[in-house]
This record gives structure tokens, sequence and C-alpha cells, in this order.
């Protein structure tokens, strides 16, 4: 296993013994998906297993933020050794406003739990100049 291995971030993103279906991300209420990243489920596939086998499991969450226009932000949070995420900054977001989906301006790499919680404060608060 690599130095690299997120593992550790399976009580984050899973649902735990005490009843918890959500993760323990902040504005859970947003959350629409969540569990393993779809390479940890790869199942008899050697590319799968290897990454599996090399980088310890991976895990995603998927917030839809409503927008004061109607829309909604989707926002991936993804963990794992195959990403921007670390031991001290587990968290790589990626940002999709249904105006700009194709934009990779709005990947967060090495986002920490407090950069996480501000970022989507912020989006959750702004109005884009959208509405009037």
């Amino acid at each position: 296993m690599s130095d690299d291995d997120m593992s550790f971030m399976r009580e984050v993103f899973m649902p735990d013994t005490q009843g918890n279906e959500k993760p323990k991300l902040p504005f859970a209420q947003y959350i629409v998906e969540w569990g393993l990243h779809p390479l940890s489920e790869r199942t008899g596939e050697a590319t799968g297993e290897r990454w599996k086998r090399l980088y310890g499991d991976s895990f995603q969450a998927v917030y839809k933020l409503p927008r004061p226009n109607g829309t909604q932000t989707k926002v991936s949070v993804i963990s794992g050794g195959l990403f921007y995420s670390r031991i001290g900054e587990p968290y790589e977001v990626m940002v999709c406003h249904e105006t700009d989906m194709d934009s990779t301006d709005n990947l967060h790499p090495y986002q920490t739990d407090e950069d996480l919680m501000l970022l989507l404060a912020k989006l959750l608060g702004e109005d884009n100049g959208l509405s009037k």
C-alpha cells in the first residue's frame, strides 16, 4: 500500500453503525450521492483491482447546491490516492455550475476540512449576479 492510501476516509464518506446514512461532511443535507468512488467499485478488472491494491479505497460525495436563479451547482468531493488529496489535505473538489459544466477552472486540489467548509458556504451564499 502506498503512502497515498486514503482508506481512513471511509469513516467520513460511508454510513456508520450509529445510524448516520450520509457522509460526515459539511452541509450534508445537500449531498445526493455518496460512497466508494467508481474506481474503487470495479471488481474483476485488472486495472481496478490494481489501483485498489496500490492506492486503497477512494470515496466520493456529490452535492447539488440550490442557486437563487433556480439552477443547481454540482460539487463533487473525492478522496483517494489517485486524486489530488493527501492525508493533511484529504479532498479534491470539482465545482460544476450548470452554465460551465466543462470548465476545469473549478478544480480545487488538496483541500482541508476548513477549505471544503468555506468553499461550500461561499457557494451557498453567492448569487453569481444572476438574480436581481
